[in-house]
């Protein structure tokens, strides 16, 4: 399994063809891939256009944000087989996420201050924004708009 990995590899193709050569055959390699749309949704570029889309690439070191046709023809071309792909990541998600790098700087505070990332996590997993990442992020989307991809693999 592999989260939102691959796309900060230099050589992506390298470590799938390692994945593919571990694994046993029949087995699955589930995985979450971002796609060239994500750097499309940012709320940045909006204020500050193609400035703030190079300085977040830099930042987040996206080396290889593909378009579905050229994930699949990658994970095609290390053997594998794709038994599904789930688009995830609308735009509006996309943009909120962005925009919540930025309000994350509350949680940076409280951990220098009191060495915790979440000062009340009891009141955190009961306020609505539990409902908002059920609702919103995780919730399937058109493929062409995904921002983000879980491809299961097989070998």
């Amino acid at each position: 399994m592999s989260s939102d990995l691959i796309e900060h590899l230099d050589k992506p193709e390298q470590h799938i063809e390692e994945v593919a050569r571990l694994l046993k055959p029949g087995g699955y390699f589930i995985t979450s891939v971002m796609t060239n749309e994500w750097e499309n949704y940012f709320f940045g570029s909006r204020i500050f256009g193609s400035h703030y889309i190079k300085f977040m690439k830099k930042k987040q070191e996206h080396y290889n944000l593909f378009s579905i046709e050229k994930w699949k023809k990658t994970f095609l071309k290390t053997n594998f087989k794709i038994a599904k792909i789930t688009g995830y990541l609308s735009p509006n998600t996309s943009m909120f996420i962005d925009i919540f790098h930025y309000l994350s700087i509350f949680s940076l505070l409280s951990y220098k201050l009191f060495k915790k990332w979440v000062l009340f996590p009891k009141l955190i997993a009961t306020t609505s924004m539990n409902q908002f990442i059920e609702a919103k992020i995780t919730k399937p989307i058109s493929l062409k708009k995904a921002a983000g991809l879980f491809f299961i693999l097989k070998k």
